[in-house]
């Protein structure tokens, strides 16, 4: 099953865990995250707080078996006081895994500022596929948008969804 949002292909990715200078975890705090260059994912997690924005201008690759190494971008309980936005390009890809994701927000988590994709974003798993997947947030404000231009590509054989929004109890 495909999906495919605005054009958009699958590119291949580079093995390897989330970089240590993109693993935030616990319960401190920076005023912003953002990446330029090449890296394999950016994980958020375990109470860690964002001020600011999450920002992709560059490339992440991320390849692994289930997140956040199969996720370009994860915020796992932690809070986004801004908005989580992709210029650059997110690809994640790994055959065998269970399921992958360009954003994955999830258990918990906050995001104040919303989702923008300005980029492209390709996701390429044999499980389930989510370009944007916002999965049991505490609170998501701001909506997502896929800006005019951007692309949001999926493959899988099982679900393939360009973006999906469920068990939150307050998405605006």
């Amino acid at each position: 099953m495909a999906a495919l949002l605005v054009g958009g292909g699958a590119t291949t990715a580079l093995a390897g865990a989330c970089s240590s200078t993109f693993t935030f975890t616990g319960a401190g705090s920076t005023p912003t995250i953002s990446n330029g260059g090449t890296t394999t994912c950016i994980n958020i997690q375990s109470h860690f707080t964002v001020t600011g924005n999450v920002t992709n201008t560059g490339t992440v690759d991320a390849i692994g078996s289930s997140p956040p190494t199969a996720t370009g971008i994860t915020v796992n309980n932690s809070t986004i006081n801004g908005a989580i936005i992709n210029s650059g390009t997110i690809t994640s890809t790994d055959l065998p895994a269970a399921v992958g994701n360009g954003i994955f927000v999830e258990l918990g988590a906050t995001v104040l500022g919303g989702i923008t994709n300005a980029g492209t974003i390709s996701v390429v798993h044999d499980g389930n596929s989510f370009g944007i997947n916002v999965n049991g947030a505490a609170s998501f404000s701001d909506g997502i948008t896929n800006a005019n231009g951007a692309s949001i590509s999926i493959f899988s054989s099982g679900l393939a969804i360009g973006i999906n929004v469920q068990s939150t109890p307050t998405f605006t």
